[in-house]
């Protein structure tokens, strides 16, 4: 499903030489951790990845995944 919704999308916003998603890495309380491999142009790894944690981002929103995270609730006596 990421395949489908991420890494064809993200291809056409992106100038990504090739993307493959090597699947799920890890499973945490709050996150379930993918492990995607990207081949770009020398020295551009570093903008192509926060373009595709931001693509990643929008696609999510999209099709309505929402990114857990951690919460604590003080209650004060």
């Amino acid at each position: 499903m990421l395949n489908k919704i991420i890494l064809k999308e993200i291809d056409t916003n992106i100038d990504l030489l090739d993307a493959e998603l090597l699947g799920i890495e890890e499973l945490d309380k709050s996150s379930v951790n993918f492990r995607i491999r990207i081949k770009t142009e020398p020295l551009k790894q570093y903008e192509i990845r926060r373009k595709l944690l931001k693509e990643i981002k929008v696609a999510f929103d999209k099709n309505d995944i929402v990114i857990p995270y951690s919460q604590v609730v003080i209650h004060n006596a």
